[in-house]
């Protein structure tokens, strides 16, 4: 009963982008953090992309943020473009919800590529009540900071995900958050995606795969993609050189 939104844009082999949550399917085709991904990834593919639950244009009250629901909601995009077999394209959030739906439906998934998606969530891979303190105290950044006018929360958040970005990249992806959802979703959102664990899931991953991780990621540690890779057989592994966990076009690591 949740309505997902999704677009399509391009033409060619077809390749499904699971994005970063923050994602609007109208206002990132005009962000200059995330047009620049989709030109990439539509010069050679029939490319689509969806707004996640409580997200951009899908629905966004009354819903269920449960790990399981996303993988539902990842199998009723396919269904809705009908496509029998295609390439898988995990950011961040959409790699753990990717290989739960590779590892269902590996004949739907030609190939698997993955850009800073970790194994264990931050509370899954808490090992100490420090790592659950710092992740609650985290989230409440998060709440108090998402809808509040003054900078340093917004320049925070920002600054999580993309350390080395311009002034105007780090505005617009401000913009972006309080566009994308409410504070009260963002924090559901979080909290379930740090709750999952997909470490037995991966093992069932057979798919050619790469994947990619900035190697001073300060949301999710560069472990977690060493990881990754380790446990699908074959794939291959390739360390960004950047501290950005959302890799922008202006820095050479866009180059690798």
């Amino acid at each position: 009963g949740t309505r997902i939104a999704y677009a399509m844009r391009g033409s060619g082999p077809p390749l499904l982008w699971a994005p970063h949550w923050v994602h609007h399917l109208k206002f990132a085709s005009e962000s200059p953090i995330w047009s620049p991904w989709l030109d990439l990834l539509s010069r050679h593919h029939a490319l689509v992309r969806y707004d996640c639950r409580g997200c951009g244009l899908s629905d966004r009250d009354n819903l269920d943020f449960s790990f399981e629901r996303h993988i539902e909601d990842l199998e009723a995009v396919v269904a809705a473009v009908g496509w029998a077999r295609f390439v898988y394209f995990g950011y961040g959030s959409g790699g753990a919800t990717g290989v739960a739906y590779v590892a269902r439906k590996p004949e739907k998934v030609e190939r698997l590529a993955l850009i800073g998606s970790p194994v264990r969530g931050r509370l899954a891979r808490a090992a100490t009540p420090g790592d659950i303190v710092e992740a609650e105290t985290r989230l409440k950044v998060f709440e108090i900071g998402w809808a509040s006018d003054a900078p340093a929360y917004g320049d925070f958040i920002a600054a999580l995900h993309m350390p080395d970005a311009s002034a105007d990249q780090m505005h617009a992806y401000k913009d972006l958050l309080r566009l994308t959802t409410s504070p009260a979703t963002a924090l559901k959102l979080l909290r379930g995606y740090w709750q999952a664990d997909v470490y037995d899931v991966v093992r069932r991953i057979h798919c050619p795969t790469l994947v990619c991780h900035a190697r001073l990621d300060a949301l999710i540690p560069f472990e977690q993609g060493r990881l990754f890779a380790s446990l699908i057989p074959g794939a291959r592994f390739v360390p960004l050189e950047t501290r950005n966990h959302v890799l922008l076009d202006s820095e050479p690591a866009w180059l690798q």
